[in-house]
């Protein structure tokens, strides 16, 4: 529940900063179809851009886990997915390692990472070669974070 709140508080914030946006960039187009515009329009224009820069400046985050990835035991054959989700703004890029090599996207390694933060590495068809340890690692201007878990494969 606490999760669920804390995403909807970000997402009002958001659709505000988005309003705000909408806000200074149609009061600069007044400005430029109205030569006789008051001191006061420019005021507002100037407030609310200064309203969007503190909006935007608090949004402004390093990544961070809201849920880590877990150790797993698997059986051979197997379709693993290991999920983690992460919260950062600007929107953190994700890289997945194993054993500190990046992985890359084949028909059985999928990755994948929607709008709310959660990142999902699936492996299909799960070896004993495919055991090891599997890190999350994201970053953004501000910072990185990683997580990582042990995937055992098991005959």
């Amino acid at each position: 529940m606490r999760r669920f709140l804390a995403r909807r508080k970000w997402k009002k914030t958001g659709k505000a900063l988005l309003a705000l946006k909408r806000m200074v960039r149609c009061s600069k187009s007044d400005a430029l179809h109205s030569p006789s515009i008051s001191v006061d329009a420019n005021a507002l224009r100037k407030e609310a851009e200064q309203a969007v820069a503190s909006l935007e400046k608090q949004l402004w985050s390093e990544p961070c886990f809201q849920r880590a990835l877990h150790d797993l035991t698997e059986s051979c054959g197997a379709t693993v997915h290991l999920a983690c989700t992460i919260q950062g703004y600007p929107e953190p890029e994700v890289v997945w390692l194993f054993d500190e090599a990046p992985l890359e996207k084949t028909r059985r390694v999928q990755m994948h990472y929607d709008k709310n933060g959660t990142c999902t590495l699936t492996l299909a068809q799960v070896q004993p070669g495919d055991s090891g340890i599997y890190k999350c690692c994201a970053s953004n201007s501000l910072g990185q974070a990683r997580c990582s878990a042990r995937l055992t494969v098991q005959l």
